[in-house]
């Protein structure tokens, strides 16, 4: 039997004339729908809202509020049509445990998502070795997310091992507000 085969090269489409038999074509060409029905199938997008010079806009890619409403409540506009510039914010992380004189440290760090929080790929960190707060301020309003991980030497009785106790949060910055968390790493 003589047909025409679709044959795919590259990102090209090329007909041949071919003679083959009708469950060799059958299977070539379920193969195909397989390969077009996989590569039309697109990625879930997250959407939600950016502050865009004071007005809440949609966003269908790495949106910086989820909900409308948490958008408006740190982006605003004035009732004059005049875009209001949202003010920067702080965070104070109060870091608590029982301290000894045992070595070890704590690394605190802030992320833009809680995927950043999970690859440590943090905008700004600190290490400490006695408990302290961790400020960090001009943080423009926005969802944060952060990770307090305190890595220590300890002994139960049958001799040191190394103990690491972690936390991690998220927390909103709103305009000109000091937001104030307490995380306890005993």
């Amino acid at each position: 039997m003589k047909t025409i085969v679709l044959v795919i090269k590259s990102q090209y489409v090329v007909l041949k004339s071919k003679t083959i038999n009708k469950d060799t074509m059958k299977s070539k060409m379920l193969i195909l729908l397989l390969l077009f029905a996989i590569s039309c199938v697109e990625g879930e997008k997250e959407s939600g809202y950016n502050c865009d010079n004071g007005q809440c806009v949609a966003t269908f890619e790495n949106p910086t509020y989820l909900t409308l409403q948490d958008c408006q409540s740190v982006c605003g506009s004035t009732g004059n049509n005049t875009p209001e510039v949202p003010k920067t914010g702080t965070v104070k992380i109060s870091l608590n445990w029982q301290y000894s004189y045992s070595s070890g440290s704590t690394l605190i760090g802030l992320g833009y998502s809680s995927t950043d929080i999970a690859n440590n790929a943090f905008f700004v960190s600190k290490t400490y070795y006695v408990p302290d707060t961790f400020s960090q301020s001009n943080l423009a309003p926005a969802i944060y997310y952060y990770k307090a991980k305190r890595t220590f030497t300890a002994n139960d009785g049958q001799g040191p091992y190394t103990k690491v106790v972690e936390k991690s949060g998220s927390f909103t910055i709103k305009s000109a507000q000091v937001t104030q968390i307490s995380v306890n790493l005993n």
